[in-house]
């Protein structure tokens, strides 16, 4: 059973990815956001409280390694941040769990382990 009103934010520059995304987690009863770059995920994070955040790592212009530099600078709280990537790599990994991030999924991922994955990130 996930948390009521649980807001989360997605951020990836693929828009079939974000409705895809966005409708599995609607279904599943959580309030989304979609951010399609990493400029606009900062705004959005500055602006607006979230309980999650699932962010993408490649992405043009701002990486989401650069978004979460950007958003340890000027956000006091950090929501729970999921990366949800391509990349596969121990450095990508290690350099996640530096910035804080809870939890690293390689795509493609099941629709049931990530959900697992985003009520274990926000309770």
């Amino acid at each position: 059973m996930q948390s009521k009103n649980a807001h989360v934010l997605i951020v990836d520059d693929d828009p079939d990815t974000l409705s895809l995304l966005s409708l599995t987690l609607r279904s599943s009863g959580y309030e989304v956001t979609k951010a399609i770059s990493g400029a606009s995920a900062i705004a959005f994070i500055e602006n607006n409280d979230y309980d999650l955040i699932i962010l993408d790592l490649m992405m043009p212009e701002i990486s989401g390694f650069d978004v979460l530099r950007a958003l340890r600078v000027r956000k006091r709280e950090m929501p729970a941040v999921i990366l949800l990537t391509a990349k596969d790599t121990l450095e990508d990994q290690l350099t996640a769990r530096q910035l804080g991030v809870v939890d690293y999924v390689t795509k493609p991922v099941a629709r049931d382990v990530l959900l697992k994955k985003i009520q274990a990130a926000i309770t």
